[in-house]
């Protein structure tokens, strides 16, 4: 998936210069991916909070609620 088909034949080796062309490419479509997934990470980081933190109000409602009722 990282590497697309070559178009040389096999019998034509690459040059180191075309390999690092080739492995600077690949870098920089990883760097890519790589900061996609920070960012998913970090916003299901930010709805998980956001649904402990109203689960967590939830919860305290719902104590309120039952210690008014005995009272």
């Amino acid at each position: 998936d990282i590497a697309g088909p070559s178009n040389k034949s096999a019998s034509a080796p690459m040059t180191r210069r075309e390999m690092i062309g080739v492995l600077e490419a690949n870098c920089k479509e990883l760097n890519v991916k790589r900061l996609q997934f920070e960012r998913m990470i970090h916003a299901l980081r930010l709805e998980e909070d956001a649904m402990e933190a109203a689960n967590a109000e939830v919860g305290k409602d719902q104590a309120d609620d039952a210690e008014n009722d005995t009272a």
